[in-house]
């Protein structure tokens, strides 16, 4: 239906865990890659910077922040939108904000590192086109860069975002349609979408943009379905192994529908017992699992 997805089992997509460790001077962080902010990301387009504001925007560090707190700045890139590969219908511009300088709003120094989660943001510059993977901020009116310390847009000048690319738009796929991919005819294709969905779905969102929703009964079946199917250990890069899949996705599900994991005998296969007790939940339970989705208001 879509081909085999061989770029989704190299070593660039880990899904659940998918970054980089860097670190600069005294201070150590992860850097999302392009598939990971993919993964999170509530819109992801392409687009070709037209302006940049003049003045910064300050807004809080973070949800919720005491009113006393430092506000931080934004730059802000006006973004004209030039193709929609998850999200953003009907929009032709978008606001994007990125970090510069300091943390704090006053501060002196300024300092090239990322100071709080989200804003491992390169400096835009007019004309820069590329691929954008963004969530809006919990409190500005405006997109930041998806992921935890993300590594920003996949810029056509950069010489690395051909290589990233495939395995971007096939992200983007799942996400735009992931009852098709559910429903793929390769296994492969099948684990791949369910490790991408879950990692997706796993996710919470504090803002007050966002509410939890169910999933439509047609994708929850699939979902369940390919839960079944895939092995223990997938032996697929990227995808994870049955249990932490089946733990991350029906997540509230367990405690309110009384799962117990087993206690293996000694000399069990413990592969096997786990497998059969997963599965075994699953089908009895069909009708009244319930799987959940942030989506924008």
């Amino acid at each position: 239906m879509f081909g085999r997805i061989s770029i989704l089992g190299v070593s660039c997509l880990t899904l659940i865990t998918l970054c980089h460790s860097f670190a600069e001077a005294d201070v150590a962080y992860i850097v999302s890659t392009p598939a990971q902010s993919a993964i999170s990301a509530k819109i992801i387009v392409k687009g070709e910077v037209k302006s940049i504001e003049k003045d910064l925007v300050e807004v809080s560090p973070f949800p919720n922040a005491p009113k006393e707190t430092p506000k931080i700045g934004y730059r802000i890139a006006i973004l004209k939108l030039k193709e929609s590969l998850v999200g953003a219908k009907g929009l032709t511009e978008i606001r994007v904000g990125y970090r510069i300088g300091s943390a704090v709003v006053g501060e002196d120094r300024p300092r090239k590192r990322p100071a709080v989660i989200g804003t491992n943001a390169p400096e835009l510059e007019v004309g820069d086109e590329g691929y954008f993977m963004l969530v809006p901020h919990f409190e500005g009116d405006f997109y930041v860069y998806s992921g935890r310390f993300s590594s920003g847009p996949l810029l056509t000048k950069n010489p690395n975002t051909e290589k990233e690319l495939p395995t971007l738009k096939k992200i983007a796929t799942v996400l735009k349609d992931p009852v098709a991919y559910l429903k793929s005819k390769e296994q492969e294709e099948r684990f791949y979408a369910l490790a991408i969905l879950t990692n997706r779905y796993r996710e919470v969102n504090p803002s007050d943009r966002s509410k939890a929703v169910e999933i439509p009964k047609e994708e929850t079946q699939l979902l369940l379905d390919v839960l079944s199917e895939i092995p223990f250990d997938p032996k697929l890069n990227g995808v994870p192994a049955k249990t932490e899949l089946f733990t991350a996705l029906l997540n509230e599900n367990l405690n309110q529908l009384g799962f117990k994991y087993p206690m293996a005998k000694p000399g069990e296969d413990i592969a096997k017992l786990y497998e059969q007790s997963l599965n075994e939940f699953i089908k009895a339970n069909r009708e009244k699992i319930v799987l959940k989705k942030w989506v924008l208001k």
